[in-house]
C-alpha cells in the first residue's frame, strides 16, 4: 500500500526541502530537454567540385573565402565555386594579414593577391645571394613581415617591397628573464 505525505503534518523546512528537490528536478529535467544539437548542414566538397585532395595549407580570409594551397597553385573556394591561380612549383606558404591581404611565399619569390584578373603580383624583396622564405606574420599595428634565411624583412605598401628590418623603429625588444 502506498503512504502519501500529508502536507500540512510536515514542518517547514522539511517542506521547503520537498519544494528545493522538486524545483531542481523539475530544472534538471527541463535543461535536458533544450541541451540537445541543432541539426547541421555537412555537405562534401570533393575533386567533382574541383577541389583537389592534395592541398598544403588551408586559410580563410575576412570576406569568407576558403584559400587553399597546392605545390603549385592557389585555389580560391566560395563554398560553390574555385578559382585557381597558377603559379609554378616550390608553394610554401599561404597568409592572409589583418588587412585582408592574401600573401604567397615559393620557394624563391613573395607574391601578393591583387584581383582575378590579374591574380598573384610578385613583391621584390632586395637581397644579396640566395634568399629563401620560411612563413608571414603580422605584429599588431604593423604591415605584414617574412621570416626569411637572412633574417626577417618588413613590407612597406608606399613602395610596394619588402625591406631587411635593420632600422631601430621597426626592431622588437624581447624581455629577457635573468
Amino acid at each position: 500500500m502506498y503512504s502519501f505525505i500529508d502536507i500540512n503534518n510536515v514542518p517547514l523546512i522539511q517542506r521547503i526541502r520537498y519544494t528545493a528537490v522538486f524545483l531542481l528536478l523539475g530544472l534538471l529535467l527541463h535543461s535536458n530537454v533544450h541541451t540537445q544539437l541543432p541539426d547541421y548542414h555537412v555537405q562534401l566538397f570533393d575533386e567533382n567540385d574541383g577541389l583537389r585532395t592534395d592541398m598544403d595549407r588551408v586559410i580563410k580570409d575576412k570576406n569568407g573565402f576558403i584559400w587553399i594551397l597546392y605545390y603549385d597553385r592557389v585555389q580560391r573556394f566560395d563554398g560553390r565555386h574555385t578559382v585557381e591561380f597558377f603559379i609554378g612549383g616550390g608553394l610554401g606558404s599561404l597568409y592572409a594579414d589583418r588587412n585582408n591581404k592574401i600573401w604567397l611565399a615559393s620557394s624563391s619569390s613573395v607574391y601578393q593577391f591583387e584581383n582575378d584578373h590579374k591574380g598573384f603580383s610578385e613583391i621584390p624583396i632586395p637581397h644579396e645571394g640566395k634568399l629563401s622564405f620560411n612563413s608571414f606574420y603580422q605584429l599588431e599595428g604593423r604591415e605584414t613581415s617574412i621570416l626569411t634565411s637572412k633574417g626577417f624583412y618588413a613590407y612597406d605598401p608606399e613602395k610596394v617591397s619588402f625591406f631587411p628590418v635593420t632600422d631601430e623603429k621597426y626592431k622588437i625588444e624581447i624581455p629577457v628573464n635573468t
